[in-house]
């Protein structure tokens, strides 16, 4: 026999992930953390003098999160329009 056996395993093409993982990797919940330190910071500085408002100290956290997010959206969208990204960017290997 010269043929080499493939496994079915080698043949198989990759899974594409549900549409939920795609959206959720692409917010990129990693980089966040730079949005809710500084927050963090000064809600923490505004107690310290006896200011925090908590209605306030949400209100900014959330949007300063959304805006975050739609940013990194928006970087997404771009590198795909320009070339940067392919269509199968967010392939899984198995």
């Amino acid at each position: 026999m010269d043929k080499k056996e493939t496994s079915p395993v080698d043949t198989q093409p990759p899974i594409p992930p549900a549409p939920w993982q795609i959206w959720l990797k692409t917010a990129r919940p990693f980089s966040l953390t730079a949005t809710i330190s500084p927050i963090l910071v000064g809600t923490a500085v505004a107690a310290y003098d006896g200011t925090f408002h908590l209605v306030t100290f949400l209100v900014t956290l959330f949007s300063s999160l959304f805006l975050q997010i739609g940013a990194n959206y928006f970087n997404e969208y771009f590198d795909y329009r320009y070339g940067l990204d392919t269509p199968n960017h967010w392939v899984l290997p198995q």
